[in-house]
């Protein structure tokens, strides 16, 4: 499975060229620049929950443990009024602290079927 390592801004501003599924794994960080780090894995269709379940750990097992849906972020960088890199990142920012509408998704992985 290939790692696609690119960066925040460009992940942001391309938002829609990702498959709506795909995680986008980032560093632990304060704030985050245009500049900064993101994997967004490259998956084959349809992928197997164990090809995700290694592919996840190697995110994690490289730095970047924390990670965001493509689709929760879409939504986001629909909502900017300017889409230049540096204002999408902004407002990454501010939607990913404590309380902002990105915070709840962080991290979130949805329950294997019982």
């Amino acid at each position: 499975m290939p790692l696609k390592f690119t960066r925040l801004g460009y992940v942001l501003s391309h938002i829609y060229e990702f498959h709506p599924a795909t995680a986008i794994y980032l560093p632990t960080v304060e704030k985050f620049s245009p500049d900064a780090a993101c994997i967004v894995p490259s998956f084959p269709s349809p992928y197997s929950g164990a090809e995700e379940a290694a592919l996840h750990e190697e995110c994690l097992s490289r730095g970047f443990k924390n990670w965001l849906n493509v689709a929760v972020v879409s939504d986001l960088c629909d909502t900017a009024q300017d889409q230049t890199e540096a204002a999408l990142v902004a407002v990454f920012n501010a939607a990913c602290r404590d309380g902002g509408s990105l915070s709840p998704w962080i991290n979130y992985r949805k329950s294997a079927p019982g």
